[in-house]
């Protein structure tokens, strides 16, 4: 495996969320390995990078192919596709004629050992690939219909839930179809993994690759600071689902405990919620220009999350970081962490609360927690040595 073809749904550099971590650790990697990439990416407005970092640009083992393209969802698109089609309305979003374009004409020019694609919505691509020969590997982030069958769960208004399970089922139905496409799947966790074993068999083709970490990007920021935090893009909605929970509900229950307790909140949309609330404890700080800057000044990261599917990668990146951590079981999963030994796990709000509270009032847990946690992720994520096995795995 010395040439291989990545397809992108977002532009891995700068890594800026769980996502284009997980892509861009996937890059790092397989170049430490000595591999010769081709990526095609899109470049939607969303998520729009202006310019590569020049690591990136300056390596000749990296050809770059970015595609400016528009994803944008509206009431429109949402409506044709719901009355016209029986396509996922989040899957027809990615699937762009410039695109199609750019990989005929990469296909015609050069020749891969293999391809990976890097997440279920670039899967509209798999028949060009394959049609061209080259055997295909799925890189499956998550199983992506269960993020909205456990968000339908808690969705309390009629109409919306209505609309998703309808989205949820034609993108089961995709899902369920499109990995038949692959020579291999590689999802992110065990988890997930079996859910593919379950389709597929038992003896299918299934590599478990989570997210790796290079050890030097993550210097030691122990939980010093009694406060809490979390980062993330509110334009998933279960961080949005996530986060007004924390604040709506768990909040409360911590302050009946802890009144001087404060919260901040950081990441992409995080002011749209409209959570900001000095006299509360809650600050809201938006886009933060440095997300390492932000993980090194506050105490305990908080990962509220009551859906989705695959693994956790700011949980990753906070016990790199060694940070003490509380989180729900789902919040956990995809990732080797112990209730109190990496972290603790709470799941109702008053639990949640009580967790925060143990480490606010003990600083010498919040240290132990995160040593621990840190300890771990550094021992078993390395990207140089998760990629090794991945190309064996694609070898076999």
């Amino acid at each position: 495996m010395r040439r291989i073809l990545i397809l992108c749904n977002k532009v891995p550099f700068p890594p800026r969320d769980g996502s284009t971590i997980a892509m861009a650790s996937n890059i790092r990697g397989l170049l430490a390995n000595g591999v010769k990439l081709t990526v095609l990416a899109l470049n939607t407005k969303k998520h729009h990078v202006a310019q590569l970092p020049t690591v990136m640009t300056n390596d000749s083992n990296i050809d770059w192919n970015i595609v400016d393209v528009d994803t944008t969802p509206s009431s429109f698109g949402a409506l044709k596709n719901l009355l016209f089609t029986g396509q996922s309305y989040m899957v027809s979003r990615f699937e762009q004629d410039a695109i199609f374009t750019r990989l005929n004409k990469i296909l015609s020019s050069q020749e891969f050992d293999a391809a990976i694609i890097d997440g279920l919505f670039m899967m509209p691509y798999a028949d060009v690939i394959s049609e061209a020969g080259i055997p295909i590997y799925l890189r499956a982030h998550n199983v992506e219909h269960k993020i909205w069958e456990r968000y339908i769960a808690q969705e309390k208004k009629v109409l919306t839930r209505k609309y998703f399970t309808i989205q949820k089922d034609r993108l089961k139905r995709f899902e369920e179809g499109q990995i038949k496409k692959a020579k291999g799947i590689m999802p992110i966790t065990k988890v997930d993994a079996q859910w593919f074993k379950d389709q597929l068999g038992e003896n299918s083709n299934i590599f478990t690759y989570p997210c790796g970490i290079e050890p030097d990007q993550y210097p030691f920021y122990p939980s010093k600071s009694p406060d809490i935090f979390h980062i993330g893009a509110m334009d998933w909605l279960p961080n949005v689902d996530g986060a007004l929970w924390f604040v709506h509900e768990v909040w409360s229950e911590l302050y009946k405990l802890n009144n001087q307790a404060v919260f901040h909140l950081a990441g992409r949309d995080t002011e749209k919620l409209e959570l900001h609330n000095p006299q509360a404890g809650i600050f809201v700080e938006g886009r933060v220009p440095s997300a390492r800057k932000f993980f090194e000044q506050h105490g305990i990261f908080v990962v509220p999350l009551r859906s989705g599917s695959g693994m956790r990668i700011k949980v990753l990146e906070a016990m790199a970081y060694g940070k003490a951590i509380v989180t729900t079981t789902i919040g956990a999963e995809g990732i080797p962490f112990e209730d109190e030994v990496d972290g603790l796990i709470a799941d109702s709000p008053k639990e949640f609360a009580k967790a925060i509270q143990r480490l606010l009032t003990d600083s010498s847990l919040r240290l132990k927690l995160g040593e621990q946690a840190r300890e771990k992720i550094l021992g078993h994520f390395n990207v140089e040595v998760l990629a090794e096995d991945l190309l064996k795995f694609m070898s076999s």
